[in-house]
C-alpha cells in the first residue's frame, strides 16, 4: 500500500530503511523530545518490526508509512500514519514525524497530513482523525510554510 503526494511517496516500512529510521531516532534534535528508552537502537528496531507486522495484519487498524521522496524512495525523511486501535471503526489518530534535518522544510508536514487525511476519509471511510503535538511543535509552524 502506499500513497502519493505532489513530492512523496508514503510507503510501508521495510527492513532496507532501518539504518536510516536508526539514525534519525538518534539525532540528539530528536532525542530532546523523547524518554532517553524511546531513543535506544533496540527501541527502535522493535518499533520498525511493529509497523512491518502492522502492514500484514487482517483486518488492519493501524498503517504507519515511511515518507520518502518521489525522486529518491530509499532516502527517509520520516513516517507517518493513522492509528485506529483503541479507537471506534470509523475514528483514527493520525502522527507525523519528520527527521531533524526536514524540520520546517518547505510545507513537507502539511503536504504529509494531506495525503493521510485523504486516504483515511477516501479509501478507509473515517469520520474523525486526531491529531497531537508536543508543545515545543509550536515554534515550527510559523518555519513550514
Amino acid at each position: 500500500m502506499e500513497i502519493i503526494t505532489k513530492r512523496f511517496l508514503l510507503r510501508e516500512f521495510s527492513s532496507d530503511l532501518e539504518p536510516a529510521f536508526l539514525a534519525y531516532h538518534a539525532d540528539p534534535r530528536y532525542a530532546e523530545f523523547c524518554e532517553p528508552e524511546f531513543v535506544k537502537p533496540e527501541y527502535t528496531r522493535e518499533l520498525l518490526r511493529l509497523f512491518i507486522q502492522w502492514a500484514n495484519e487482517q483486518p488492519r487498524r493501524n498503517y504507519q508509512f515511511a515518507i520518502v521522496p518521489l525522486q529518491n524512495p530509499k532516502e527517509l525523511l520520516g513516517c507517518c500514519g493513522l492509528r485506529g486501535e483503541g479507537y471506534s471503526d470509523d475514528s483514527s489518530e493520525m502522527g507525523i514525524e519528520l527527521a531533524p534535518e526536514y524540520w520546517g522544510r518547505y510545507r513537507y508536514a502539511i503536504e504529509v497530513a494531506s495525503g493521510l487525511l485523504e486516504f483515511g476519509f477516501r479509501e478507509l471511510g473515517l469520520q474523525e482523525v486526531r491529531g497531537f503535538s508536543i508543545s515545543a511543535n509550536a515554534w515550527r509552524i510559523g518555519m513550514d510554510s
